[in-house]
């Protein structure tokens, strides 16, 4: 079997990044699967989003909540219209990789998910909580559609956090275990 894709491309121009997710999507059918990204302070995402999904995307990647997010960015991860777009994708189950430090923006992400509880969401890297493996409990336990993965970023973040979970092996392979959907 072909192995399936998601793929997210790091430019600092959303614009030209979706439209070649797109083309790599149209090119690759079932095997590419583009997602969005868009500047968190566009107030137009939403439209940008319903565009982007109508000519062939498949879901939408936001860096709301990354670690310098409220230095760069002055806007809470509920603001109104990223609760739209949250609201547009909970109700058409468009699939959301919500790269938001659920550690350092809980308040905000917690308002977000209460708010749209079906909304299909990978939290990436552990839900960004490998320290607090509290906050991973509570966030699979309260919200059914909530999924994370095990990528752990750039080599300087990776190779630190291998070695957290390695000096841990059992609580993790409990949390994956009890977890695995």
């Amino acid at each position: 079997t072909r192995a399936k894709w998601m793929i997210l491309l790091a430019r600092t121009d959303p614009e030209a990044n979706n439209e070649e997710l797109i083309e790599i999507e149209r090119m690759h059918p079932g095997v590419f699967f583009g997602f969005a990204t868009f500047a968190p302070d566009d107030v137009n995402m939403l439209e940008k989003l319903k565009s982007f999904l109508a000519r062939g995307g498949t879901g939408l990647k936001l860096y709301n909540g990354h670690y310098d997010f409220y230095g760069r960015y002055k806007i809470p991860l509920d603001a109104p219209h990223l609760m739209e777009v949250y609201a547009y994708c909970e109700k058409n189950r468009v699939p959301v990789i919500f790269h938001a430090n659920s550690r350092l923006y809980w308040d905000d992400l917690k308002r977000a998910l209460d708010e749209h509880p079906k909304m299909v969401v990978n939290l990436p890297h552990f839900t960004m909580a490998l320290i607090t493996p509290s906050r991973m409990r509570e966030i699979f336990d309260s919200y059914p559609n909530a999924y994370t993965d095990v990528s752990l970023g750039y080599h300087e973040w990776a190779y630190p956090s291998l070695e957290f979970i390695s000096s841990r092996t059992e609580l993790f392979r409990k949390l994956i275990k009890k977890y695995k959907r």
